[in-house]
């Protein structure tokens, strides 16, 4: 049983002395408080179980309002949020964005791996990010597949880091690989849909990558394309029970579009080690944060999910 260490009706002498007992045990003041009745234990009835602040001086509306700020972002950025809440750039608010970036980043994640896609579907692949290290171009790309949504719905998408590619000085990102697909496991992701009742193989349209056609064939997929070299952006091909279909990339286009516009333009993109070079962690952090806002606008959803994921991790 506990019962609360200080109630209004506490004098003076009572509140100073257990304000006493809180600095010394280092816990913070903005909390509720209750009281073993055998143990003489505190426990919290505010406490932030997973919140890397558990010894913050910020009182609890503070910790509440970051948080909301931070969730209802277009674009998350500690200088903003900071100067948006009132706090300054220190420690605990740095420790608290990064967190919650991650938090968000993990989640995306973890949903995207569970996504199923079906219908018609855009592939394609893009350079997110470049660094450079002695005297090579190092290229962070990205491969992703879009399903065209069959009303005004948000579009379901899959978007994955490639391995860094090493180029010469001043060369382009080379196109994406048939070992840099398959790493992803984005094409077994992909279902069979149904077509005036009938199932039928879902449809892969790309531009004129050799790699789609023989990875087409080996996932049953059917597979549609224009070649952008040969100035083919977009066409209306026949495609099976699908139909008649206009065959192009502009929704995986403007999900590259999106992508580049979320990730902020002064993060670096690679790790200082030379010896390996590598993206920078906090690439991966915005790419998923950027999905699962995507797919769930809602702020007040978006931390509901990351409670839950939490609980049941813990």
């Amino acid at each position: 049983m506990c019962e609360p260490a200080i109630t209004q009706r506490s004098s003076a002498k009572q509140k100073e002395k257990f304000a006493q007992e809180l600095a010394r045990a280092q816990l913070p003041e903005h909390s509720i408080w209750f009281r073993g009745s055998r143990c003489c234990r505190l426990y919290s009835a505010v406490r932030f179980t997973v919140l890397p602040i558990r010894k913050t001086t910020w009182p609890l509306p503070q910790v509440a309002a970051f948080v909301q700020e931070y969730a209802e972002m277009p674009v998350p950025s500690l200088q903003a949020l900071c100067r948006q809440v009132g706090v300054s750039r220190c420690t605990t608010s740095k420790t608290l964005f990064k967190w919650l970036l991650g938090q968000e980043a993990a989640l995306g994640y973890a949903r995207m791996q569970r996504c199923k896609l079906r219908g018609a579907l855009e592939g394609d692949g893009t350079c997110l990010k470049l660094f450079r290290r002695a005297q090579a171009n190092f290229h962070v790309a990205l491969w992703g597949l879009v399903e065209r949504p069959g009303s005004a719905q948000n579009p379901k998408c899959l978007i994955y880091l490639l391995p860094v590619k090493k180029t010469a000085a001043n060369s382009v990102c080379p196109v994406e690989s048939r070992a840099d697909i398959l790493s992803t496991g984005g094409l077994e992701q992909i279902e069979r849909c149904l077509r005036s009742g009938r199932d039928t193989k879902s449809l892969l349209l790309t531009d004129g990558a050799q790699v789609y056609g023989r990875l087409a064939k080996e996932y049953g997929l059917s597979h549609r394309f224009v070649v952008h070299s040969k100035g083919q952006f977009s066409e209306m091909q026949s495609a099976g029970r699908h139909g008649r279909v206009r065959v192009n990339t502009g929704l995986i286009d403007q999900t590259w579009t999106d992508v580049k516009g979320f990730v902020p333009k002064c993060l670096t993109a690679g790790t200082k080690n030379s010896d390996e070079p590598s993206y920078n962690p906090h690439l991966f952090q915005y790419l998923y944060a950027w999905w699962l806002r995507k797919n769930t606008p809602e702020a007040k959803e978006r931390l509901a999910m990351i409670g839950r994921a939490l609980r049941g991790a813990a």
